[in-house]
């Protein structure tokens, strides 16, 4: 076919992915991603380093969850309502007081270039952006979306429900409305102790694995003890070169600055 002739795959997917039913759970699962699976990630992932917080006290965060989760699929309006959606995880903030920064950090300071222009004067607060499209949309497509969005809600909502007390999955146990043994009603203070500033994610191992898989790939030859050594070097960051610290926009800590030690071993030798 001639360049000048419509590409009819092309045409027909651009109308099927900007149609409103597709807009409109585009929209939801946004919504989710940054009400309930950025801080799910946050509070699972530092675990380890929060104060006043835990393995033992994330079946609570699964708790508030699921009271939001009834809300929903009872009105899916709830979800694109900004001040209950962004609300759900809201007690926990005073709870635990990085929760609170971080949460404060990525709605209300962390900036991002905007696409074609790297100026830092350009630079906005994105998911401050995103939030308002989201929320109050003022395009015209978007606004369109919001009867679908309500529907495409309560299915996710419903679908959740289902996954986190579906008597064939783990979710159960640790759920107090399906009265879970590692439930926050059910918790022991002997595991509570004993898992107090421990990993919730097995990233440790699985960076390793990672690591190991690449060079096992990459090396056809290479022993196993070998590929295994790399995946460790790097989480040693035995050839660390501390090139993060020339990322002006990452987000810096008192500690990191006073670090003396973030260049590798290789590089510290005399």
């Amino acid at each position: 076919a001639g360049t000048t002739e419509a590409n009819i795959l092309q045409t027909s997917l651009f109308l099927q992915l900007t149609s409103i039913e597709i807009v409109a759970m585009l929209r939801v699962l946004s919504i989710v991603h940054i009400a309930i699976v950025k801080p799910i990630r946050f509070l699972s992932g530092k675990c380890h380093d929060l104060d006043g917080w835990g393995i033992s006290k994330m079946p609570k965060a699964l708790d508030i969850l699921y009271e939001a989760l009834k809300e929903i699929v009872a009105d899916g309006s709830k979800l694109l309502d900004e001040d209950f959606a962004m609300g759900i995880f809201k007690s926990l903030e005073s709870e635990v007081p990085k929760f609170k920064d971080y949460m404060t950090h990525i709605h209300e300071q962390k900036e991002m270039y905007v696409v074609g222009d790297r100026t830092k004067e350009s630079r906005k607060v994105g998911m401050e952006e995103a939030r308002m499209e989201l929320f109050t949309p003022t395009t015209t497509m978007n606004r369109q979306t919001t009867r679908d969005a309500r529907k495409h809600a309560e299915i996710f909502a419903a679908g959740m429900l289902d996954v986190l007390t579906n008597q064939k999955m783990t979710t159960k146990d640790y759920l107090s409305a399906a009265n879970g043994k590692y439930s926050i009603q059910n918790q022991s203070e002997a595991r509570a102790a004993a898992s107090d500033k421990l990993a919730a994610t097995n990233d440790a191992s699985e960076g390793g694995h990672a690591a190991s898989t690449a060079a096992l790939k990459s090396c056809g030859t290479i022993r196993f003890d070998h590929a295994g050594a790399e995946g460790q070097s790097r989480a040693n960051n035995d050839f660390g070169r501390g090139h993060e610290r020339l990322v002006a926009s990452m987000k810096k800590t008192s500690e990191d600055e006073e670090d003396e030690n973030y260049l590798g071993t290789f590089h510290r030798l005399p």
